[in-house]
C-alpha cells in the first residue's frame, strides 16, 4: 500500500499503525519525503509533462518548469507551487475545476501519462529511484522467499 506522506499528527499515527500491521505480502510505504507521488517526479519530466497536460498555461513554459527547485517540488502541493513560481495567466482557461486549489484526480491521471511518455531511469529524481528500488525490494523479497 502506497500512501502520500501527511504532516498531520493524526495521519502519522495512523502511518505507525499500519507499520506494524505489516505481514507476508504487504507492505505500506508512504512517499516521504515527497509529499504526494506526483512531488517525486523530477524537474526534467515535469518541464516536459506538464506543458502537454496544460497547454493554455504551461504550454510555452518548459524552461520556467525546468528551473523550478526539487526541494520545493517534494515539499509543496505542485499546483500551488507552478501558480507561485509561474503565475496563473491562463490557468483558468486550461484547469479542470473552477477552484484551483489542487489538481484532481483526471489532472493528476492526464500528468501521470505525460509524465509515462519521457520518464526514464536517468530522468527520475533521486527521491523517486529510492521509492521504485523500495518496492523492487519489497517485491524481490516476497518472491525469493517463496521458493
Amino acid at each position: 500500500l502506497v500512501a502520500d506522506k501527511d504532516d498531520s499528527p493524526a495521519k502519522e499515527e495512523i502511518h505507525a499503525l499500519r507499520d506494524k500491521l505489516k505481514r507476508r505480502g504487504f507492505a505500506y510505504v508512504t512517499t516521504h519525503p515527497a509529499r504526494e507521488i506526483e512531488n517525486l517526479l523530477s524537474v526534467e519530466v515535469l518541464a516536459e509533462a506538464l506543458p502537454k497536460v496544460f497547454a493554455k498555461w504551461l504550454g510555452k513554459k518548459n524552461k520556467e518548469i525546468a528551473q523550478l527547485d526539487p526541494k520545493k517540488i517534494q515539499s509543496t502541493a505542485l499546483l500551488t507551487l507552478l501558480r507561485d513560481e509561474i503565475g496563473t495567466e491562463g490557468l483558468k482557461n486550461s484547469y479542470s475545476k473552477e477552484t484551483i486549489n489542487g489538481f484532481n484526480g483526471a489532472d493528476k491521471k492526464a500528468i501521470c501519462e505525460e509524465a509515462l511518455k519521457v520518464i526514464t531511469w536517468k530522468k527520475m529524481s533521486p527521491s523517486a529511484r529510492k521509492f521504485a528500488e523500495k518496492i523492487y525490494a519489497f517485491i524481490e523479497k516476497q518472491n525469493t522467499s517463496q521458493s
